[in-house]
């Protein structure tokens, strides 16, 4: 793949596989998720008008009943920083990374969401590990959420967070635990989001945060 990408003149992502040096071997699944922004930036960077086209062929594999969890963690690490990119200035694909995020983590059926389209994953049970990648490319929209599109995820968005502050117990050792990633992306949401919406959503955080304290 790094010889491949040198010889498409593709210098960055080259040099940002040298963060992962197997990729396939399981002990270094930590590595691989931290390279993939490295990765994602410096494709965006030097190839971007190819990534609708990645966007497109990486559905494929998310939307297909035979997907493992390396394949969909490719994926979501894929869409969590490219939401973080401004979906590289195209709103289209934003969209399609939010998308793919909230049917994930909450492993509903594309068949009951009125925004799923024929790429988006299948309702599927999904691991502590992709619901963490998934909270954490939900929180990188933050910088976002003020835009007219995005505002008509911020319910979606903000209830996925929400909820997940209170299953302290789904932890995966890899990457941390579910709670944890939901507080980190509460921290970057309320801040940006109506003062009015902070409160009605305040009493829930409370008690889902109580137990920690206790």
């Amino acid at each position: 793949m790094q010889a491949f990408l040198l010889c498409c003149d593709c210098d960055l992502a080259a040099e940002a596989l040298l963060n992962c040096s197997n990729i396939e071997s399981e002990e270094n699944l930590s590595s691989f998720i931290g390279m993939m922004p490295s990765l994602t930036r410096a494709l965006c960077k030097q190839m971007a008008n190819q990534i609708p086209r990645v966007a497109d062929r990486l559905n494929h594999y998310a939307a297909s009943s035979l997907a493992n969890e390396a394949q969909l963690v490719t994926v979501t690490t894929f869409y969590a920083e490219l939401i973080n990119l401004g979906g590289n200035g195209s709103d289209a694909l934003v969209e399609v990374a939010l998308e793919h995020l909230l049917t994930l983590e909450s492993g509903e059926s594309p068949l009951s969401s009125p925004t799923a389209s024929p790429s988006t994953p299948q309702g599927r049970a999904s691991t502590p590990l992709l619901r963490i990648l998934c909270l954490r490319g939900l929180a990188n929209s933050a910088h976002l959420i003020n835009t007219q599109q995005k505002g008509r995820r911020l319910n979606s968005i903000l209830g996925t967070l929400v909820r997940g502050v209170g299953e302290g117990a789904v932890v995966d050792k890899t990457v941390g635990s579910v709670a944890l990633e939901s507080m980190n992306g509460l921290c970057n949401l309320l801040p940006v989001i109506p003062e009015e919406t902070v409160r009605e959503v305040g009493v829930t955080v409370a008690l889902h945060i109580k137990p920690y304290l206790d």
